[in-house]
């Protein structure tokens, strides 16, 4: 009780995976392992090949302060990131996805897509088997429009609000 394990040598996705059933299997939590990055993962899967990342949008301090955080680096525009608490939905089921700021108006009535899919482990009959997430994946990437920018009008003014608060030029 109360012991944590952390695996960095050897780890690989199927390793990582056999680690991981065998923790569950004996009845504990997956938050008591914790995984290093291993030379499998960081040369087979890291967050560059998968075009992943997670960044901070909202943080709370110790004196109960809350305020957005948005990376903005002046070299790389691409690596702009979103700020604040966000909400990501749909008008109805075929229309593509958008984000919006959490508490906007325009959020209203619109179905909230962000579901809870692993919650310590895989949450039990979120999705069938993996075929049905392709599917659902190549139906939510059909709704996109070519180009599209699944930036609302309302996130998208609040992001060139803060650009040019810090110096850049928005178009």
């Amino acid at each position: 009780k109360g012991a944590a394990v952390i695996q960095g040598d050897g780890i690989n996705y199927t390793m990582l995976r056999e680690i991981q059933d065998a923790v569950l299997a004996e009845g504990f939590s997956s938050a008591c392992v914790a995984y290093g990055m291993g030379g499998a993962l960081l040369q087979k899967i890291n967050r560059d090949t998968m075009s992943f990342a997670t960044k901070l949008s909202h943080i709370q301090d110790a004196t109960g302060e809350n305020r957005d955080v948005m990376k903005t680096p002046k070299s790389a525009a691409s690596k702009t990131s979103l700020p604040g608490k966000l909400f990501v939905g749909r008008r109805a089921v075929g229309e593509p996805i958008m984000v919006y700021p959490k508490d906007d108006p325009a959020c209203e009535g619109l179905e909230n897509v962000m579901q809870v899919v692993y919650d310590k482990r895989p949450v039990p009959g979120v999705f069938a088997d993996f075929d049905s997430i392709k599917a659902r994946l190549n139906r939510e990437w059909a709704a996109l429009p070519p180009n599209g920018k699944p930036i609302s009008e309302q996130l998208q003014k609040k992001i060139n609000d803060i650009l040019r608060s810090r110096g850049h030029t928005v178009d």
